[in-house]
């Protein structure tokens, strides 16, 4: 009873369509959050309808399956509740989403993008990086305005007007504000690092984001108060952050190294003896 009422308590109507059709907080500022991305991927290529094109169709293979692992993940955590609601399942539309659900959807669809665009996984990964940036804003946006992933009360001059579960708005750590700020400067910061040549080995860009995603997560984690699941006495989203954060990492290894080999001049045998 208490998980039913708390799932349900999340649900909030932004406006509603012939006064028969809801349309509610988190599908809609998730969807700006979609629309944004995409617009924000294709804009510079508006002159070259091709890659503006391409990006469109790889975000095509990447959303729904983003969207149907966050729902799996979300649906596998909470099953003592969904196993006596099956039809739920399938509503996504109320709310329910894990993050560390989406992005391992998300990171299986790059080989089946890469056969339907053309373009190496590593290369589609990048081309997503507005995308990516902006579905996660979005994300701590409607977290904030559902009473999701809240902070703790706080008297301190930093704290924010947020609401929990149950609709209670008192002043909190701002975890939802500090996630959006990290992720336009993780953005903002790779941006820069593509501009200096730094980045040129595809793939890194996007490991570079997640990594910076994950440390987010994780270091937000215990500032929050909503109810978390847990293993081993940790919350889930921790162990699932430092997870996506050491298969990054090594990833972003690799891919650093691969490019000091390609960037590095190849002696000729007079050279090398000199």
């Amino acid at each position: 009873i208490q998980l039913s009422a708390w799932y349900h308590s999340i649900v909030s109507t932004v406006f509603t369509i012939f006064s028969r059709f809801s349309v509610y907080t988190f599908s809609f500022v998730l969807s700006l959050g979609i629309v944004t991305g995409l617009l924000w991927s294709t804009w510079h290529y508006t002159a070259i309808p091709k890659l503006a094109q391409d990006r469109v169709r790889i975000a095509m293979f990447a959303l729904p399956a983003a969207l149907i692992g966050g729902r799996v993940v979300y649906v596998l955590i909470n099953w003592t509740y969904f196993q006596d609601n099956i039809l739920e399942i399938l509503q996504i539309w109320l709310g329910g989403l894990s993050w560390a659900g989406a992005l391992a959807g998300g990171i299986l669809s790059l080989p089946l993008a890469a056969r339907g665009v053309g373009m190496p996984a590593d290369m589609i990964a990048d081309r997503l990086f507005p995308l990516t940036t902006s579905l996660i804003i979005s994300t701590w946006i409607a977290s904030w305005l559902t009473g999701h992933a809240y902070g703790v009360e706080t008297q301190a001059w930093w704290g924010i007007p947020a609401r929990d579960e149950w609709g209670i708005v008192a002043t909190r750590w701002p975890t939802q504000l500090v996630g959006i700020i990290a992720a336009l400067g993780i953005h903002w910061m790779v941006e820069q690092f593509q501009a200096r040549k730094w980045l040129r080995t595809p793939g890194l860009a996007a490991s570079f984001e997640i990594a910076g995603l994950c440390l987010t997560i994780l270091v937000l984690t215990p500032f929050r108060a909503d109810s978390i699941p847990r293993w081993h006495g940790a919350p889930l989203d921790s162990w699932a952050s430092i997870l996506f954060f050491c298969i990054t990492a090594v990833l972003a290894v690799i891919l650093f190294k691969r490019q000091q080999i390609l960037n590095k001049p190849i002696l000729t045998n007079n050279q090398d003896e000199n």
